[in-house]
């Protein structure tokens, strides 16, 4: 749906506390040759008297919407919509009814003079005519791009709003107790297993959100571990302000943190200590990170 931005022959339709915001933005799509279709009429020195344009532009919401513009020597009028197809037709509608409304003006031999320097309105004379059909193509160009952002945006709203069912359902099923998979169901007409199933998946994203916020172990790690020459050197976590993972000696180290002994790898990779030996354990050793890391959090 239409609506005015700016109009010397009626009011506008936006926030008036925004218009000049509007106003700023049109020009600088203007200035930045923004510009798809336009009819115009030149002076001797080819300045513009009178223009009606189209084109696209981001108002002060961040909306990419379809501005026509008609600037006439006394009086103006700026109208915006989201939708293409109405602004052309509002356009080409614009572009006719200025023409049909024209006081005609005549040459120095008696001739009727052209209203339009320049056009692309099908069946409007000009000194210039251009092909309108393809300023569209170049339009719906943009407006393909502007519908895959709008799309692309609307995907991640929804992943996100998926997620956070999932998670919501993890958490009032496992808060609940006993019975809250069949309350939960009930209370929101679903099926049980389907609750199940979301908050299965639920629960699997708080793990892996929790997996990727502590420390992982490496190869490094192992390297450091096997090249120490602490006395019994152990790798193990620590739990100051952050987790983070070291090399020390044990007996500075609480046995509950030690996730592994020098001794220990040494008898898991016998001879075998390369890269990939070493990759191998890293599974059983994040695990076991965090094992430690949820005991840590249930002492806090």
């Amino acid at each position: 749906m239409l609506r005015v931005i700016r109009s010397s022959i009626q009011g506008i339709d936006i926030d008036p506390d925004l218009a000049d915001e509007y106003e700023e933005a049109i020009e600088t799509a203007i200035k930045n040759r923004a510009v798809i279709r336009e009819t115009n009429s030149l002076d001797e020195l080819g300045q513009k008297t009178y223009r009606i344009a189209l084109l696209p532009y981001t108002d002060p919401t961040g909306a990419n919407r379809w501005a026509i513009l008609d600037d006439g020597a006394t009086e103006s009028d700026w109208q915006d919509t989201d939708d293409l197809d109405e602004a052309i037709a509002a356009y080409e509608e614009w572009v006719r009814g200025a023409t049909a409304g024209a006081m005609p003006t005549y040459d120095d031999e008696g001739y009727e003079k052209l209203l339009w320097d320049e056009s692309d309105v099908k069946g409007i004379a000009a000194k210039n005519e251009y092909d309108g059909d393809s300023h569209n193509g170049t339009a719906r160009m943009v407006d393909a791009e502007w519908a895959h952002l709008a799309f692309v945006a609307a995907e991640e709203a929804y992943r996100k709003d998926t997620q956070r069912r999932q998670i919501a359902f993890a958490k009032a099923v496992d808060t609940f107790g006993r019975g809250g998979q069949a309350t939960l169901a009930r209370n929101v007409d679903l099926k049980e297993p389907t609750v199940k199933t979301l908050a299965d998946k639920g629960r699997q994203i708080l793990a892996e959100r929790a997996a990727a916020e502590l420390p992982q172990v490496t190869v490094q790690h192992l390297r450091e571990l096997l090249d120490s020459q602490n006395q019994e050197p152990v790798l193990y976590l620590k739990s100051d302000d952050d987790l983070e993972l070291d090399v020390w000696a044990a007996a500075y180290v609480p046995s509950a943190r030690i996730i592994i002994r020098q001794e220990e790898l040494l008898d898991l990779l016998g001879e075998d200590r390369d890269d990939d030996s070493l990759n191998d354990q890293l599974d059983d050793l994040q695990n076991t990170v965090a094992e430690m890391a949820a005991a840590i959090k249930s002492e806090a």
